[in-house]
């Protein structure tokens, strides 16, 4: 015998399309800011050891830890966001879980009721 409850449904829907674009382009920075430095550096010699080569390498490298930064900001924030849904939608499935219980409870209590008032009927008109 199977105990279904029909008419509810739980869905879990999360928007991450605006997350996705802001990584799409924070990858786009990541990209230019890889082509600036290599753009940069090749203005140098390969043996040449200026002060000048190597504050642009410094230059280039702190831009590019800044998007990175950017980045894991974003993933963190999305993270957090993803946790708080999986807590409301755990708490929410708990609950859910809890009135199907009752009901089920219920129902047992309603069948056996019905079942002594057919007994009852049955010993009435015999």
């Amino acid at each position: 015998m199977s105990n279904r409850t029909q008419g509810l449904t739980i869905v879990n829907s999360i928007d991450n399309s605006k997350v996705d674009e802001g990584m799409a382009s924070l990858k786009r920075n990541l990209g230019v800011v890889n082509s600036e430095i290599r753009a940069n550096m090749s203005a140098f010699d390969k043996s040449e050891k200026s002060m000048k080569k190597y504050q642009t390498s410094i230059d280039g490298l702190n831009k590019k830890m800044k998007v990175q930064k950017q980045m894991l900001s974003q993933a963190e924030q999305e993270l957090k966001d993803v946790n708080t849904n999986y807590e409301k939608a755990k708490s929410t499935i708990g609950q859910v879980e809890q009135a199907y219980r009752k009901l089920v409870e219920a129902e047992k209590k309603e069948k056996a009721e019905l079942d002594k008032s057919k007994e009852a009927l049955k010993g009435v008109g015999t």
